[in-house]
């Protein structure tokens, strides 16, 4: 057989059967696809058609209930803010012409006979270290601008309600209730004068602060939009019992208070270890160390020999009782125990959260 002669057409006939098994196969797996491509997109048809035919969700009665819903828990957000309100501090109106008479006759002069009639802490009434509540400025005829007075006026009132609360709870002396002292944290960007910041630049245009990107997180900013807040830093004098109450009482409050820093310390210095040292506004360990000594020393003294010493030094007699002199902070019959009738040194920071009027924009995203 001359194979030659069929060498072409057995090429032929090979390349023929190798394509014609490839387009099989390729068939074949083309079907299979197709037919699960068919398959889906029946399936995805069906459930078109089940969707379209059923109710949609929510229905309108649950629509109309959840409309309900968000109307009551809106009537009640709206009446608990208004007992929140009504029971803060509300400052009365006040005018520029008005205040310096307002700080003189009624404010300080109120805080100063509450505070001589708070007698629980001490027969003689509370002790007041700044019998001007930090108010000497306004008492000696300065007054402040306008648009001031609104903010001035929650201040005041609410430091007198503090005031109030302490006398009322029984504190025996009350150093200080001012706004806090501000500390810049280390590392802290200062603030920068627009001009004349830089030599050579005092003719120059104002340089625009840069804004600072705000970090907050979103319950801060809510509650920044929210409230508003007063500071103050209280320092007193109290026994033990009494300053649970002034801390029962300050939880108690209409007002929404916080205390944001609580230091306590035992009046007697004697007993404090060495590392500690006073927080105490006008205090200093050394002083309050040398008049415990004199103290010690004079108890031990005769009635003659204290009369004695007292003319040596140059000091006149002084009767103890009601009637002496300078008041002294706490209770005589504390005073005469030899112990438990220290009084607490206590530092307090709080801050009084107060809503802010109804406007739009307290009102977003309530």
């Amino acid at each position: 057989m001359n194979w030659t002669r069929y060498k072409l057409l057995i090429f032929t006939g090979g390349v023929t059967v190798v394509v014609s098994g490839v387009l099989l196969f390729w068939l074949l797996s083309s079907a299979g696809e197709n037919e699960e491509l068919r398959s889906e997109i029946t399936r995805l048809t069906s459930r078109e058609t089940t969707l379209r035919a059923a109710d949609p969700y929510p229905s309108k009665e649950n629509f109309e209930q959840l409309q309900a819903a968000q109307a009551t828990v809106a009537e009640k957000r709206t009446q608990l803010m208004e007992a929140v309100r009504e029971r803060q501090v509300n400052p009365p109106q006040m005018i520029r012409s008005r205040f310096g008479d307002y700080v003189k006759t009624d404010l300080v002069p109120g805080l100063v006979q509450a505070a001589k009639e708070a007698t629980r802490g001490g027969e003689q009434g509370v002790v007041l270290k700044d019998p001007a509540f930090g108010l000497q400025d306004y008492l000696s005829g300065t007054l402040p601008e306008s648009q001031e007075i609104p903010r001035l006026m929650v201040r005041l009132e609410t430091m007198k309600h503090l005031s109030t609360l302490l006398f009322e709870s029984g504190i025996s002396e009350l150093v200080r209730i001012d706004k806090p002292e501000e500390k810049v944290p280390d590392g802290a960007p200062r603030a920068r004068g627009l001009r004349g910041a830089l030599p050579g630049l005092a003719g120059a245009q104002p340089v625009e602060a840069e804004e600072e990107e705000d970090t907050r997180s979103r319950l801060e900013k809510q509650a920044d939009r929210m409230f508003e807040t007063v500071e103050f830093r209280m320092e007193f004098r109290v026994y033990e019992d009494f300053f649970w109450t002034v801390l029962n009482n300050l939880m108690a409050d209409t007002n929404q208070v916080a205390i944001r820093r609580l230091v306590v310390t035992n009046g007697n210095q004697k007993i404090w270890p060495d590392y500690l040292e006073p927080v105490m506004t006008g205090v200093s360990r050394s002083s309050s160390n040398r008049q415990e000594e004199r103290r010690d020393r004079s108890r031990g003294m005769t009635d003659l020999e204290r009369q004695l010493n007292r003319m040596a030094g140059g000091e006149a007699p002084v009767a103890e009782g009601r009637d002496s002199g300078a008041a002294m902070a706490g209770l005589q019959e504390r005073r005469q125990h030899i112990t438990g009738g220290d009084l607490l040194n206590v530092v307090m920071d709080v801050v009084v959260y107060r809503l802010k009027a109804e406007t739009p924009e307290t009102n977003q995203g309530s």
